[in-house]
């Protein structure tokens, strides 16, 4: 038999993501927020949820972005509605370990 050889290639963020009002951070991660919360998708696929009101879950998740070169400061900041000095305090407070995330504690 004959061996198959498949190649993959990087894909970007879905096109259909800005179509449901998505906010595109750079070319890999995505912001979809509402009422609700907001969900983050990296590369198409769900990365990171909240719900309203869980404001240290979403600060997380734009520090983390951040953190792990998915997407970079100006286009997290812009995306979530704050200045980089904000997004700056909220990665120093993930690192210092005085981030308050409501629903998870260290047993």
């Amino acid at each position: 038999m004959g061996e198959t050889m498949v190649s993959m290639t990087t894909q970007t963020a879905l096109p259909v993501l800005p179509d449901l009002g998505a906010v595109l951070m750079g070319e890999r991660a995505a912001l979809l927020e509402n009422a609700t919360g907001g969900k983050v998708f990296i590369n198409g696929q769900l990365a990171y949820v909240w719900g309203a009101g869980q404001d240290g879950l979403r600060r997380l998740a734009a520090s983390q972005l951040v953190d792990t070169g998915a997407a970079q400061v100006n286009d997290v900041a812009a995306a979530f509605g704050v200045n980089t000095e904000s997004l700056r305090r909220w990665r120093k407070s993930q690192d210092s370990g005085h981030a308050r995330v409501t629903g998870l504690r260290v047993r």
